[in-house]
């Protein structure tokens, strides 16, 4: 029960917020991305 209620807290802030922390966890992963890509070129 307590996981089902942290879900709907985590799914309320995202919408309020416009999912900033999965925009910024994405970006993260692009910049790792690119530099794995340009150091093994």
């Amino acid at each position: 029960r307590s996981d089902t209620r942290l879900a709907k807290q985590l799914d309320r802030a995202a919408d309020r917020d416009g999912d900033i922390d999965l925009k910024e966890y994405n970006a993260g992963l692009r910049a790792l991305n690119k530099r794995d890509n340009s150091t093994s070129e």
